[in-house]
């Protein structure tokens, strides 16, 4: 999939996150399977994985507590996630915000400069 309107805001080895440079949303590739988000859909997915208690499923000794399985909102997309995937994905969509923030502050850095 080519994203020839998209800026990549992280990666690592399992996937990676594009923001729709049109203000769309954001695309998501998991490990080669891409999925859109809107802005409050995305939000609510980060939400989502970020609440993923890694180390309960650590400690879970069920067979259960191997995998966490989730359906974002509005989305066919079910994830069935190990305690490593939970991770990684975990560290994709952390890194993609710590971008966004980053970006947000470099803006308002540079906009509150402009003014002086």
């Amino acid at each position: 999939m080519q994203f020839e309107n998209c800026t990549q805001l992280y990666s690592n080895n399992k996937g990676s996150v594009w923001q729709d440079n049109r203000g769309r949303g954001f695309w998501l590739d998991w490990e080669g399977r891409f999925s859109f988000f809107r802005y409050p859909t995305y939000v609510d997915f980060s939400r989502h994985v970020g609440s993923i208690d890694l180390e309960a499923m650590v400690m879970d000794t069920s067979a259960q507590g191997d995998f966490t399985i989730f359906s974002p909102r509005n989305s066919e997309r079910l994830f069935v996630l190990s305690l490593c995937e939970a991770w990684h994905l975990k560290d994709l969509l952390s890194g993609a915000q710590t971008m966004l923030d980053l970006h947000r502050i470099v803006q308002e850095r540079l906009y509150s400069f402009a003014l002086v």
